[in-house]
């Protein structure tokens, strides 16, 4: 018995049909971009030789795909080849904005069609709207791509002949990488590993062009092409230098003979030299110390307490105020109520400005008393130095175990001035540094 497949007569009538309303039907003009690709289903159908290709990918498809998607499309396929009819009799009118839209509904309907039923022949239908559309860079990445499922020379060398003839609105670059397996990206676009297959097309214009390897120094350059050129570009990668650092040789240990009887007898250091390295000794000490905590933030959360008070000040008397207003009598109900809310409003801001003020003042303390005066006590000590030996210097007292207040106190910069006028009261504060 033999099996016939159902679908095969109605596809070959669609596809006959097609050919023949489009045999006769408008061709475009060798002016308006058109080619022996110049239509879809036009030149390149005639003869069937676009049918070889396309008929059996869309006809005779897996046998996963349903019927519906195949014949969803072909419509797709046939709505982009009216549009793109339409387009070229819009441009012999010279209406190019019309036909500029109806080209790309044209590319939609044929990118859909290839989403529907992924063929890459569907791509010479794709690279025809871009032609049109002056999309001259996809429409040859597209016929490049449709060449890989193209088993009929006919169509295959002209196919080719198209893509020559764009060449004259982009550039073709062969890029010679060394070394092989080098990441060749351009305008951020990774276009492959070194050694490429085929050349690049590129826009006319500049472009940014990486090359990076594991183990060589990356290259970064741009590169300004023009339409119609072909060029080789060669970049050799560096490699990266491995910088070895010879080991630095180890201190005589003391005590052996052997150190001893090369290494020569240092001068026996008089009392000046003695003096002299125990005032060094003191100035690095000093400029140690003086990388500890300063007293700015000291005097900073001095303020910071203050401002917290006086706001908390200010908000309790405002509270006060608006108590005594709630409790007389002579008062409507209105201004009573409103009072009372206001009240507990600024006593609410009272008690978190009182509770700021409180950990502040807290905080400030314990980094005056804990690290301040112990780092300033320490710094004190290291700035008078050691003291000398007592038999060229006398007897010495013992170091102070704090400094003296050489500074203006805290509260003579910081100053408070509370104001009322009946309705409202505050505290004004200053800080002088």
């Amino acid at each position: 018995m033999t099996n016939h497949h159902p679908t095969r007569p109605r596809w070959r009538l669609i596809a006959l049909l097609t050919a023949a309303i489009l045999m006769f039907g408008p061709r475009p003009s060798s002016d308006d971009g058109g080619s022996a690709l110049g239509s879809l289903s036009g030149h390149l159908l005639v003869g069937h030789r676009l049918g070889n290709v396309l008929g059996p990918q869309l006809a005779y498809g897996d046998e996963t795909d349903e019927d519906g998607v195949r014949q969803e499309a072909l419509s797709s396929l046939a709505e982009g080849d009216e549009w793109m009819a339409r387009g070229d009799r819009l441009r012999r009118r010279g209406r190019e904005r019309r036909a500029a839209r109806s080209y790309q509904r044209a590319l939609e309907s044929y990118q859909r069609a290839y989403k529907l039923l992924p063929r890459n022949g569907i791509f010479i239908a794709i690279a025809r709207a871009e032609v049109r559309l002056n999309r001259h860079l996809d429409a040859i990445e597209h016929y490049r791509t449709a060449l890989n499922e193209i088993d009929d020379r006919t169509v295959a060398r002209e196919v080719q002949s198209e893509i020559a003839r764009l060449k004259v609105y982009v550039a073709e670059v062969r890029f010679l990488v060394v070394p092989d397996g080098a990441e060749i990206t351009i305008d951020n676009q990774l276009r492959g590993q070194s050694p490429l297959d085929s050349e690049i097309y590129l826009a006319p214009g500049e472009h940014l062009v990486t090359v990076t390897a594991n183990g060589y120094t990356p290259y970064q350059s741009s590169l300004r092409v023009r339409a119609g050129e072909a060029k080789e570009h060669r970049i050799e990668l560096s490699r990266v230098p491995i910088l070895v650092k010879a080991p630095k040789p180890l201190p005589p240990v003391s005590g052996t003979p052997a150190s001893d009887a090369r290494a020569p007898r240092a001068p026996r250091a008089s009392s000046g030299n003695v003096m002299r390295r125990q005032a060094g000794t003191a100035s690095v000490s000093d400029e140690a110390m003086d990388t500890g905590p300063s007293r700015v933030g000291i005097i900073t959360g001095v303020a910071a307490t203050a401002v917290l008070a006086a706001a908390g000040a200010s908000a309790g008397l405002l509270a006060w105020s608006r108590e005594n207003t709630y409790r007389d009598t002579n008062n409507t109900p209105e201004i009573r109520n409103d009072a009372r809310d206001s009240g507990r409003a600024w006593a609410i801001v009272a008690d978190a400005a009182f509770g700021g003020a409180l950990v502040v003042g807290l905080y400030t303390g314990y980094r005056y008393v804990f690290v301040y005066r112990r780092h300033a006590a320490r710094r004190a000590v290291a700035k008078r130095g050691p003291p000398p030996p007592r038999a060229a210097m006398g007897p010495v007292a013992e170091p102070a175990t704090a400094p003296q207040a050489a500074e203006q106190p805290w509260r003579d910069r910081v100053w408070l001035l509370p104001y009322t006028d009946g309705r409202e009261a505050g505290v004004a504060v200053g800080i002088r540094f």
